[in-house]
C-alpha cells in the first residue's frame, strides 16, 4: 500500500496531493521500516482490521490519470513537433485546405489569459502559461487556455477531404504534397486531442485511454499515409508516436484495457466526493495503526522484540493479498514468471519438420548453403553470379532470436500501432482485401485465432520497423547489405528497406519477382520457398499488364499443365528456412513462399 500511495502521489486528482494524503504516506513510510513482524499464528485481530480497511481504501482510491500526466506529453510532443506548421506546405495545396488549418493552428497555440486560482472551476490542474507569455498580473496565478475545440474540428475537416484524395487512383500517382497535408492535420489533431481532454477532463466523457488510443492511431495513420514536411527532420512524427505509445503502454501495464476503462469513467466523480470517500478510510485506517501500536508497546520491549525476530519462523501465514495485488505462481521447475508467455515457437505447438515435405505440389533442388561466408566470397560466389545462397550463423547476435518467441513481448512492444492486415490467400486471390487493425488485435485474432476466425490475415511487405524503432533494435541489418552494383557509380546509394513479414501457419505469396537483392531473414517459424532462375520466366506465364507482370499465373502448388505445358520446362530451387537463417535472392528471380507455422520474417531490400 505504501507503494500505491507513492505511485498515487505523482498523478492522483486534485493536485497538488492532498495534505492528509502525504501525511499518511510519510506514515506509513516510517511505519514500513521499523514494522514488527507479528508471531506466525494466529494473525493478530488489528493486522486484519487493517488488511480489511486498506482493501476498501484500495479499491476507492483510483489511480486515474490527470492533467499532470497530458501536461507531460504535451510538453513531450512540443519538443519535438513545430507549431508553424502550415507555413511548410507547398502553394499547390487547396488553399481551403492551407486556410482551415492555419485557423486550427492559431486556435491550438494563440490561447487566451485565464486570471484565477491554483485550481480550474472544476478543481483541476490547468496548464501553466508557456514562460513566453508570462505576464505580469494582479491576481495569485495565471493560466492559458486554447480553443481545442475549433482546432480538433478543423484538423478533421481536412483529415476526411485529404483520405479521399490519398484513396483515390493508384498511390504511386498521388501528389507529395497531398500527403504532406495529412501529416500536417494529423499532428494539429493530436495536440488538439490532448488539449481538449486536459482542458475539461471533469466534464469528459471519454476516457484518457481512448484520448489516447486515438491520438495514436492518428499518428500511425500519418506514418502510413502522410509524408513528412519541409520543416520536421523526418522522424518527429515517428518521435510523437514513441511518445504516445509510451503512454499508452504505461497506462495499459497495471489494468487490462477493460478494466482500465471502466476504472477511468468511474473516475470522473467530483474531486470533494473522492477526497471525502478517501479522508473516511484514511482516518479509519489510521485509528487501527494507533490502537495497533499501542497494544504492540504494551506487550512487548524493544529487546524482546529483537528476541521476537530470532524465533520467527520462516513459514509464516498465508494472508490474504490486498485488493489488485499481483502474485508470482512458481511453475514445477520452481521459476517464476511475471506474466503469462504465448510462445510460438515451444515444441509442443511447432509443426514436426517433416511437415514441410508434405507440402503439394513442385520439388525442387536443394538451395545451397553457406555458413558465415566472409564479403569478398559472399560478392565473388553469390552476388556477382546472382545465386541464391542459404546462409547460417548471420543471426546468432540478433536480440530478436530470443525476444520475438514470445507474442507479449511484440504485443508489449508494438500492440497499440495500427497497421495494414492483408485478408484472405494471397493478393491475387478474388477474395483479397486489407484492413487496418492494431498488432495487438491481429496477433489475438488472426495469429492465437482467439474466437476461432478463419479468416487469413499477414502483416506483409510493412514498414514495421521505421513505426516501431522499439522492434527495430532487435534486429540488425546484416553487413552484406553494403555490397552494391552501384558502388563504381557517382549516384547515391539508396537506403536498404526493411520490411516485416508477419503471420500465422498457411500465409502465402505467389510466384513473384522483385527489382532489388534481397535477403529474407527467418526469426520465428519456418518456411518453403521455390525459386526459379530469370531463364525460366517464358516457363511461368507472367500476368500481363503493368500491374501483375512480375506476378506468375501458373501455381507451382497445384500446377496445371494443360493450361500451362511449358511450366514443365522450369527448373525450380527449394529452400526451408528456420530460424536464425537468411535466404539471399537475387534480383528478377522468381520466388513463391509459405510458412509452415507461426511465422516473423524481416526482408532487406537493397540496390
Amino acid at each position: 500500500f505504501h507503494d500505491t500511495l507513492s505511485t498515487l502521489s505523482s498523478s492522483i486528482i486534485p493536485c497538488p496531493v492532498p495534505l492528509y494524503l502525504v501525511q499518511f504516506h510519510d506514515t506509513l513510510s516510517t511505519l514500513s521500516s521499523s514494522m514488527i513482524p507479528c508471531p506466525p499464528c494466529p494473525v493478530p485481530l488489528y493486522l486484519v482490521q487493517f488488511h480489511d480497511t486498506l482493501s476498501n481504501l484500495s479499491s476507492s482510491m483510483i489511480p486515474c490519470p490527470t492533467n499532470m500526466a497530458i501536461q507531460r506529453i504535451l510538453v513531450e510532443l512540443n519538443n519535438c513537433l513545430p507549431r508553424d506548421i502550415t507555413s511548410s506546405l507547398s502553394p499547390r495545396v487547396y488553399p481551403g485546405f492551407t486556410y482551415l488549418l492555419k485557423q486550427a493552428e492559431e486556435a491550438l497555440y494563440s490561447g487566451k489569459y485565464v486570471p484565477i486560482g491554483p485550481t480550474s472551476l472544476y478543481g483541476l490542474f490547468v496548464q501553466p502559461l508557456a514562460s513566453p507569455l508570462l505576464v505580469e498580473r494582479s491576481e495569485p496565478t495565471i493560466y492559458v487556455t486554447h480553443d481545442s475545440c475549433l482546432a480538433l474540428e478543423r484538423a478533421q475537416m481536412v483529415l476526411d477531404a485529404t483520405w479521399e484524395t490519398l484513396n483515390t487512383g493508384h498511390w504511386k500517382e498521388v501528389a507529395l504534397y497531398q500527403r504532406q497535408v495529412y501529416t500536417a492535420a494529423g499532428l494539429i489533431k493530436i495536440v488538439a486531442l490532448l488539449q481538449v481532454h486536459q482542458n475539461d477532463v471533469s466534464q469528459s466523457k471519454r476516457s484518457y485511454l481512448s484520448v489516447l488510443k486515438e491520438s495514436l492511431e492518428t499518428a500511425d495513420m500519418s506514418l502510413l499515409l502522410g509524408a513528412p514536411l519541409a520543416v520536421l527532420d523526418g522522424k518527429s512524427m515517428i518521435k510523437a508516436a514513441q511518445i504516445l505509445s509510451s503512454a499508452l503502454s504505461t497506462l495499459s501495464s497495471d489494468r487490462t484495457s477493460d478494466n482500465c476503462a471502466a476504472d477511468l469513467q468511474s473516475s470522473n466523480r467530483t474531486s470533494d466526493n473522492h477526497a471525502s470517500d478517501l479522508q473516511v478510510s484514511v482516518i479509519k485506517a489510521a485509528e487501527i495503526l494507533s490502537s495497533a501500536l499501542s497494544t504492540l508497546s504494551s506487550d512487548r520491549t524493544s529487546d524482546n522484540h529483537a528476541s521476537d525476530l530470532q524465533t520467527v519462523e520462516s513459514d509464516s501465514p498465508c494472508v490474504k493479498p490486498l485488493s489488485g495485488a499481483v502474485t508470482l505462481e512458481t511453475t514445477a521447475t520452481g521459476s517464476g514468471s511475471e506474466h503469462a508467455r504465448s510462445t510460438v515457437s515451444s515444441s509442443s505447438h511447432r509443426e514436426p519438420w517433416g511437415s514441410a515435405l508434405q507440402v503439394p505440389g513442385v520439388k525442387g533442388e536443394a538451395v545451397p548453403s553457406a555458413e558465415k561466408p566472409s564479403l569478398e566470397r559472399f560478392r565473388a560466389d553469390y552476388f556477382s553470379k546472382r545465386l541464391p545462397v542459404k546462409l547460417t550463423g548471420c543471426m546468432d547476435h540478433w536480440p530478436a532470436l530470443s525476444r520475438w518467441q514470445d507474442l507479449n513481448y511484440i504485443k508489449m512492444a508494438a500492440g497499440p500501432r495500427t497497421v495494414p492486415i492483408e485478408l484472405g490467400d494471397h493478393y491475387i486471390s478474388p477474395d483479397w482485401s486489407q484492413k487496418l487493425m492494431t498488432v495487438s488485435e491481429f496477433v489475438d485474432k488472426h495469429v492465437l485465432k482467439e474466437g476461432g476466425g478463419s479468416e487469413v490475415g499477414y502483416l506483409a511487405q510493412h514498414q514495421l520497423f521505421d513505426q516501431v524503432p522499439e522492434l527495430k533494435a532487435d534486429i540488425r541489418e546484416p553487413d552484406y547489405c553494403c555490397i552494391s552494383d552501384d558502388l563504381d557509380d557517382d549516384g547515391e546509394i539508396e537506403e536498404t528497406d526493411i520490411n516485416a513479414w508477419f503471420g500465422p501457419k498457411g500465409t502465402l505469396s505467389p510466384l513473384h519477382t522483385d527489382p532489388k537483392h534481397n535477403l529474407l531473414a527467418q526469426v520465428v517459424g519456418e518456411k518453403r520457398l521455390l525459386l526459379y532462375s530469370p531463364v525460366d520466366s517464358p516457363h511461368l506465364y507472367p500476368h500481363d499488364g503493368s500491374l501483375l507482370n512480375n506476378t506468375a499465373q501458373v501455381d507451382p502448388e497445384e500446377p496445371d499443365y494443360q493450361t500451362y505445358p511449358d511450366f514443365e520446362k522450369a527448373t525450380a530451387w527449394e529452400c526451408h528456412l528456420r530460424p536464425g537463417e537468411m535466404l539471399y535472392i537475387p534480383p528478377k528471380w522468381w520466388h513463391h513462399v509459405r510458412s509452415l507455422s507461426t511465422s516473423f520474417s524481416v526482408s532487406f531490400w537493397w540496390t
